[in-house]
């Protein structure tokens, strides 16, 4: 089945790919943008490397602002004997140890031998790849990883190699976890003394005139980006709650239902996004077994 959008015809499948991936950029993600990009310009012209750490719930938007980031900047040139990056994004493994991490920084900088040769071996290429590379800023994932499941306390031995590691590559490292993260900072004080900045990403608010407003222009950026001949009204007055109902302003959960939604209309050979669809999106991912209703229902 196919659906002519513009002058393409369009699949399903492409339909629903192409709603899946947008990225709608929004204030909060535009400010942590920018605090990334002031830490990668202070130690590109003071020598001297600080750490930002980005912080939020699940679903806020943490990983679509690292892929944003990274896409956005990301220069690479390959030559006959060298390859130069300006980044390098990972994620901090877990179990995190040592052995691990440096691997996992090994692999993604592009060294095909990461998982060979003694652990003090891999540890004295970590900062000559940096070198030979040119890489100006570590985008680091999953920073909560540093605290161990079983007792929450600090992986304490990863944590000092990590710092003295910082330390000696003068590389601003920017990471990103979830905001129970933070007790890693205050459980171990050199990482509190590396990470200089913080920025939490919160979910969206309906409380106030300027939250709502900034709720709804995203449902209308959302809206103007959809695969159909008409605006489907996403940030109307009633709309608009009912989405906020459903997402708690959860912006990963809005893009869900909006996806969703999308998909069912297509299928359906409709022009816009129905309540309708909405209401089969949010009763389709069991959102209506979490103790209240199905906001779309009438």
């Amino acid at each position: 089945m196919t659906m002519l959008v513009g002058d393409q015809d369009l699949t399903l499948s492409e339909i629903y790919q192409s709603v899946a991936d947008l990225f709608i950029e929004h204030p909060q993600i535009r400010e942590a943008f920018d605090s990334i990009d002031e830490h990668v310009l202070r130690a590109r012209f003071t020598g001297r490397a600080k750490s930002l750490l980005i912080t939020g719930g699940s679903g806020v938007g943490k990983s679509s602002l690292l892929d944003w980031y990274y896409k956005s900047n990301f220069k690479e040139l390959i030559t006959e004997t060298h390859s130069y990056r300006n980044m390098l994004s990972s994620s901090i493994p877990r179990p995190a140890s040592i052995s691990f991490l440096v691997e996992q920084l090994l692999r993604d900088i592009g060294d095909m031998y990461y998982n060979k040769g003694t652990l003090d071996n891999k540890l004295s290429r970590l900062p000559y790849y940096l070198e030979q590379t040119g890489v100006e800023v570590i985008l680091l994932d999953e920073f909560q990883h540093f605290l161990n499941l079983e007792d929450n306390r600090v992986v304490k031995k990863t944590a000092e190699w990590f710092y003295s590691f910082f330390d000696k590559v003068n590389i601003p490292v920017i990471l990103f976890g979830i905001e129970e993260a933070e007790v890693i900072l205050e459980k171990f004080e050199p990482l509190r003394d590396m990470v200089t900045d913080k920025v939490v990403i919160k979910p969206f608010g309906f409380d106030t005139v300027e939250e709502r407003e900034q709720f709804c222009h995203l449902l209308t950026e959302f809206d103007k980006r959809l695969p159909f001949e008409k605006h489907s009204s996403l940030s109307d007055e009633t709309m608009a709650k009912r989405m906020f109902d459903a997402s708690n302003g959860n912006i990963a959960t809005i893009h869900y239902l909006i996806t969703e939604a999308t998909l069912l209309a297509a299928k359906e050979d409709d022009n816009s996004i129905r309540l309708r669809h909405l209401a089969q999106a949010y009763e389709k991912d069991g959102f209506a077994n979490l103790g209240k209703g199905n906001p779309f229902c009438d």
